[in-house]
C-alpha cells in the first residue's frame, strides 16, 4: 500500500505542475493535462464501485484499456488515448 500512495503523491505533483503552467501544454515527456485529469476520473470510478454506489461515467481509455485501481484492468477497444463508459449500481 505504500507504493501506491508513494505513486499517487508523484502523480498529484505532477497533476499540479501541469496546472500551474500558463499554457497549460505537456512539456516533453508528460502526457497531456487532459490525460492527467483523466487518471483522476478512473480513481473515482473505483472508489465508486468499491462502495456500491449508483454512478455512470466516462473515464479514460488508453491503448484500449481501462485501469481501476484496486481493480483491475479491462479492454475496452479504442485508440491510443480514448474514452470509455464506467457504471455501477447497488444491487
Amino acid at each position: 500500500m505504500q507504493h501506491l500512495t508513494l505513486r499517487g503523491g508523484v502523480w498529484a505533483a505532477s497533476l499540479l505542475r501541469g496546472l500551474s503552467r500558463p499554457d497549460l501544454a505537456a512539456t516533453a515527456g508528460e502526457p497531456p493535462l487532459r490525460v492527467e485529469l483523466g487518471f483522476l476520473g478512473q480513481l473515482v470510478a473505483a472508489v465508486f464501485i468499491t462502495a456500491g454506489a449508483d454512478f455512470r461515467t466516462r473515464v479514460l481509455a488508453r491503448d484500449g484499456r481501462v485501469f481501476l485501481l484496486g481493480l483491475g484492468r479491462a479492454a475496452v477497444g479504442g485508440g491510443p488515448w480514448d474514452t470509455a463508459e464506467v457504471w455501477g449500481s447497488m444491487a
